[in-house]
């Protein structure tokens, strides 16, 4: 499964999404155990819903990430899929459960660390969506490109404008 794998990931990251799901439904052919695989085809799905604006797509995709994380409990990027699958069926409260347990599992997921942020600013959370961007801007601000760091910065102040107050990195 690792080449199928390899290759659906780099079709996943030049966003031929067809080309992806055939390749990461390959791994399942040859071994339908494979928790990454499911968690890989519910990020094209979460991804064909962000392009094709289409809801239904995020139940798939939850239900993916759903199989994965039974499969493979401690798969750091499933939690991280569901928490964003719950959070497009406005399920903030719970995504926050998911995307915490992948921060615990891989303090590197880069993207949990925004999502949970996201999930809590939509909740009113904004003390709490604030800690995880600092934590963020801990790790791996140094790290981004100035595009990236410019749209980091545009979230963090925003948040921090609804927090009405400041952060302990400012």
């Amino acid at each position: 499964p690792p080449a199928w794998r390899n290759l659906g990931s780099i079709y996943f990251h030049m966003k031929k999404y067809d080309l992806a799901l055939e390749n990461f439904e390959k791994c399942l052919a040859l071994d339908g155990k494979f928790a990454l695989a499911y968690s890989n085809i519910g990020l094209v799905y979460l991804s064909r819903m962000i392009e094709e604006n289409n809801a239904a797509l995020a139940e798939k995709a939850l239900a993916l990430f759903n199989k994965a994380i039974d499969l493979a409990p401690n798969l750091a990027a499933a939690w991280s899929g569901r928490g964003s699958a719950r959070l497009a069926v406005n399920q903030a409260g719970l995504a926050v459960g998911d995307y915490e347990r992948a921060i615990a599992l891989d303090p590197d997921l880069m993207d949990a660390y925004i999502n949970i942020s996201i999930a809590l600013r939509e909740q009113g959370r904004y003390a709490e969506a604030l800690k995880h961007l600092d934590s963020y801007k801990m790790r791996f601000y140094s790290r981004l490109p100035a595009g990236e760091r410019a749209d980091f910065d545009r979230m963090y102040n925003e948040i921090k404008t609804l927090k009405g107050g400041r952060s302990s990195m400012s």
